[in-house]
């Protein structure tokens, strides 16, 4: 329903506060598996607000999207 994507949204921008102070423990400058992770779930982060968003901004049911 259109309120529970609005609830993904806001959870997924809580999600994104609480990434700003992701603390990276390996410092290493090679395969530093720490820095990939974190990297990964800002684009992951960033991937879920763009599905969400667009979810909420559709207004017809398509392919596995159904209002």
């Amino acid at each position: 329903t259109e309120q529970t994507i609005k609830t993904a949204v806001e959870k997924i921008a809580e999600l994104r506060a609480r990434y700003k102070n992701v603390a990276i423990q390996d410092k290493g400058r090679r395969f530093n598996t720490d820095l990939l992770e974190a990297i990964e779930l800002g684009n992951l982060l960033d991937l879920a607000e763009v599905m969400a968003t667009s979810a909420l901004a559709r207004k017809e049911s398509r392919g596995g999207h159904y209002r």
